[in-house]
């Protein structure tokens, strides 16, 4: 593989290989940036004195269309580039307004993006409207209420966030509705990335602050660090993106000794309803060994997901999800009793209800 080494962020990639996002000169503003076969260009959409060109790349197509924002000298533009040229770029800034962002495209064309107008700033979409042009609409406005986009398919799904009692939630439109996605039981949230199956990223924010990546699937939200199979230590804070197969990109923490953690990059890819069982197999045997649960309790639990692993095989999902459910109910009697804290027994109740839902299809 070609390492390209950046001082900046990568952003945007499709699967011919282009990568677009953000450069900076040392000490100075960042500049858009495309690396593909052409090698690692400088973009400066307007075409402006190359000090003033800084701005951000944020999502790029099987077209080649590179989408973002950058300076025309004066104000922040959204822009529309044809790959590989790295200036002539569509402005997509409506006139009156004070600063727009692209932030996505998908193989349609449709851009999704931010405008400020009158210091109020809307979620947009722009669609191709034939001979190079774009029209936009003002999603607002369509909807009668806040959203910011983030991120589009190609089957007409939006994701971002919107305005629930004074907090910005992850939120999905799709066919004109927008459907509140939920916040892992915290304050805030926030889709990042959806794929062609309607499978949506994100991360919430909890009273304290902490952030959770999650994967909203099958109409409900799932912490991404309680579905990992053999990670223990790692919790992931952000997803970002998801593809058709189902991997997905996150960032979050991961403990490499006692008390030591260090931020790290990932790459998840779906497990095996089988590997996820072993993993809570995994969890059960810790929660023995460090005393949690005693040798009873413990191969109590184990003999439920050994069951629901032997039965899973033989091809009986309707005895599996029995045995599941059996060990979802012991789980939660021990954490009425005091045995487990709720963080452990939700940690395995959401693993297992997760395997129940891939498997009960």
């Amino acid at each position: 593989m070609r390492l390209v080494s950046l001082n900046g962020e990568a952003l945007g990639l499709n699967e011919l290989g282009d990568v677009v996002g953000s450069q900076h000169d040392i000490g100075g503003p960042p500049f858009p940036f495309h690396d593909g076969a052409e090698g690692t260009r400088y973009l400066n959409p307007f075409g402006v004195f190359a000090p003033l060109a800084l701005g951000t790349a944020s999502g790029v197509n099987e077209s080649r269309q590179a989408v973002g924002a950058a300076s025309d000298g004066q104000a922040r533009h959204a822009f529309l580039l044809q790959l590989p040229a790295t200036d002539g770029a569509l402005d997509l800034h409506p006139e009156g307004a004070q600063a727009s962002s692209a932030v996505a495209i998908n193989d349609l064309g449709d851009v999704v993006g931010v405008v400020t107008t009158n210091g109020e700033t809307h979620g947009v979409v722009w669609h191709p409207a034939g001979g190079g042009q774009m029209q936009m609409e003002d999603l607002d406005v369509t909807l009668g209420q806040d959203f910011t986009p983030s991120a589009l398919n190609n089957v007409g799904e939006m994701v971002g966030d919107t305005l629930v009692s004074g907090r910005r939630r992850a939120a999905r439109l799709a066919n004109g509705s927008l459907t509140d996605l939920g916040a892992l039981g915290g304050i805030s949230s926030t889709a990042t990335g959806v794929n062609e199956a309607g499978q949506i990223v994100g991360y919430a924010v909890s009273a304290d602050g902490t952030m959770r990546a999650f994967v909203w699937t099958g109409g409900a939200m799932y912490d991404l660090s309680q579905c990992l199979v053999g990670a223990p230590g790692t919790a992931l804070l952000q997803a970002t993106a998801i593809n058709d197969a189902g991997s997905i990109v996150a960032w979050g923490v991961t403990e490499t000794s006692p008390g030591y953690s260090v931020v790290r990059g990932f790459v998840l890819t779906p497990a095996t309803p089988a590997a996820i069982i072993g993993g809570l197999i995994d969890v059960v045997e810790r929660l023995v060994d460090d005393g949690t649960l005693n040798g009873g309790q413990g191969n109590s639990l184990i003999k439920k997901l050994e069951q629901a692993l032997a039965t899973l095989g033989a091809g009986d999902t309707k005895k599996a999800v029995t045995m599941l459910e059996a060990f979802i109910h012991e789980v939660r009697a021990f954490k009425n009793a005091g045995i487990l804290d709720p963080a452990q027994a939700d940690e395995l109740i959401a693993t297992a209800e997760a395997v129940i839902a891939s498997i009960s299809g």
